[in-house]
């Protein structure tokens, strides 16, 4: 979006928001079909049903910004605007994502064996070797 906004002319623009078009179809396609995979069949219509409210639902919200911004400024800075939105977000996801990856990766120390049960468990491996 960001390189779409930044283009000099109408043309190169639609040029770049073809991928974008691509990328966003396939994003919609497959957030939707990992949504229906992993609900249970009890619920599946309240999960679609708050999927959608959270994916339409901003439209009255942002649009009319959008549509401010563009018309005090330009239609390219609404345009990069968006796209600064979508990095920051996007930015905001993946720092949470990694941060609750690494917590699950992180052993937990209360349950891990003591040195008694360690040694126990060498000797035994050694008896049965």
């Amino acid at each position: 979006i960001l390189v779409a906004s930044l283009m000099p002319s109408y043309t190169l623009e639609l040029v770049a928001m073809i991928p974008l078009g691509a990328s966003s179809m396939s994003f919609v396609a497959t957030l939707n079909a990992t949504l229906q995979l992993n609900s249970s069949d009890a619920m599946r219509g309240r999960v679609m049903a708050l999927y959608f409210v959270l994916f339409l639902g901003s439209t009255p919200v942002g649009a009319p910004i959008i549509g401010w911004v563009s018309q005090q400024f330009n239609p390219r800075v609404a345009l990069g605007l968006g796209a600064i939105a979508t990095i920051g977000s996007c930015a905001y996801a993946w720092s949470r994502l990694r941060s609750e990856l690494s917590s699950e990766r992180e052993p937990d120390t209360d349950q891990l064996p003591d040195e008694s049960s360690q040694g126990r468990d060498e000797r035994l491996l050694q008896e049965h070797a």
